[in-house]
């Protein structure tokens, strides 16, 4: 078993509220030990690696406009978190401000649809999601 071959498990079911390292390593044949070894080599642990994955979902989420009238907790509980307050203070501390005032200050950026790598941002200007160029 590999980190990566866990880590796409992870990803797979972070959505899942009863995700455990024992009920990860069960289901990829391994032990908790073993689990959390590869983990550690990897440089990080299970729980902040998965903090950190569905903190980029919930992310991702508040940029969609189509997720505008998902509440945040609803999209919190969505991927896993179990607590407002717990989500909260995590994303604060991940991206620096609160999950209400990312989505604000993302309301009028651009989404990319296809990266273009010639671009400095790596998004065209067809592909803004309100339809602003400039």
């Amino acid at each position: 078993m590999t980190l990566r071959a866990l880590q796409r498990y992870i990803a797979a079911n972070l959505d899942d509220h009863s995700m455990s390292p024992a009920a990860v390593a069960a289901a990829n044949g391994i032990s908790v030990r073993q689990l959390h070894r590869l983990f550690q080599e990897g440089g990080t642990s299970i729980g902040k690696w998965v903090r950190r994955e569905r903190l980029g979902r919930c992310a991702a989420e508040l940029r969609d406009p189509s997720r505008r009238a998902d509440s945040l907790t609803v999209i919190a509980f969505r991927w896993g978190f179990k607590d407002s307050a717990h989500f909260s203070r995590t994303f604060r501390e991940q991206y620096g401000q609160t999950p209400r005032a990312f989505r604000a200050s993302q309301a009028f950026r651009p989404i990319p649809l296809h990266p273009d790598p010639r671009s400095r941002t790596g998004v065209r200007r067809s592909d803004w999601a309100d339809g602003r160029t400039g």
